[in-house]
């Protein structure tokens, strides 16, 4: 799923089924293949997205394989909120991957691959204010050509708001078979 070219993609799986895992695999990958990447991370809470760029930076910082095969991808803008790879080959005023959330002000800034992992949540969508913010986003990044994996856990109310959500962007995600 998260190697085809549909630039729209659904992975949906319970609690505990090692999602953000995956995503975080899958980012360092992209970053591995494309150091000019640049990725938006996003959660529906701040602490939780910062917890996954954390996790990125030191498997870049410490995984000793990884640095031993593909060498030493720590560069110098290295931030709680983002990072930008040493590899870069591009002058880019973005970062190779930062993080946002629905429960904090998105600046502005253009990336190639938004990530939303369990963005859409009983607590942050039980208002129609909740919903619209994250159809914002949604127009927003998809309107700026963004591709996007959205990653939810696998709950009837969260896949109708997300099913809502993409309705009124005019887009139906690929979904994992």
């Amino acid at each position: 799923l998260l190697d085809s070219p549909s630039a729209l993609k659904l992975m949906e799986a319970p609690r505990g089924s090692f999602k953000t895992s995956l995503i975080i695999a899958w980012i360092i990958r992209l970053i591995l293949n494309n150091p000019n990447v640049r990725i938006f991370y996003g959660s529906d809470v701040y602490t939780n997205a910062l917890k996954v760029v954390d996790a990125i930076k030191t498997y870049f910082e410490r995984c000793t394989l990884l640095r031993e095969v593909f060498g030493d991808y720590v560069g110098e803008n290295w931030r709680r909120e983002s990072l930008t790879v040493s590899k870069r080959t591009k002058v880019l005023k973005d970062p190779t991957l930062s993080c946002f959330a629905t429960d904090k002000d998105i600046t502005g800034g253009h990336c190639d691959v938004m990530v939303w992992d369990d963005i859409v949540t009983d607590k942050n969508s039980r208002t129609s204010e909740g919903v619209q913010k994250a159809i914002g986003i949604f127009e927003s990044e998809i309107a700026a050509g963004s591709d996007a994996v959205d990653v939810l856990a696998a709950m009837a109310v969260a896949d109708q708001r997300l099913g809502w959500c993409l309705a009124e962007v005019g887009r139906q995600p690929e979904a994992a078979a």
